[in-house]
């Protein structure tokens, strides 16, 4: 399958409880995660991480294998997005796209209600079992 964007899945643990981050889209200020192009000069990993900041101001560490891929419908058609866990280690007060979006922590079950994509859905899912 060719993936045509790329995605971090940020995540925290708060008082031993596993939350995600969401952030809204540019236009329709629906929920998602911050994904974006992969730059052929970064590779997906660095690409992922590099979407986390732009879009959530978040850092850490990334996952070295994909948690899994959905498909993502745009104005452009439909797009594979490749996920990779984002181990968040700081979050910023100030970052590049925050005047475009809101960024919100979230337990799984929330963030689930939240997106519209079931395959993007059905990966919250799968990262909880995993993580905890």
């Amino acid at each position: 399958m060719k993936y045509h964007r790329v995605a971090a899945l940020p995540y925290r643990f708060r008082e031993g409880r596993l939350q995600v981050m969401l952030i809204t889209t540019r236009r329709s200020k629906r929920w998602s995660i911050p994904k974006g192009r992969v730059e052929a000069a970064m590779g997906v990993r660095r690409s992922a991480l590099m979407e986390a900041w732009e879009e959530a101001g978040v850092r850490g560490r990334i996952s070295t294998a994909a948690l899994g891929g959905y498909q993502h419908r745009s104005s452009s058609g439909d797009l594979q997005v490749r996920v990779y866990l984002l181990h968040v280690r700081r979050v910023a007060r100030v970052w590049p796209e925050q005047g475009q979006r809101r960024r919100r922590w979230m337990p799984v079950p929330e963030a689930v209600e939240a997106v519209r994509e079931d395959d993007l859905k059905a990966l919250l899912l799968h990262a909880a079992e995993l993580l905890q």
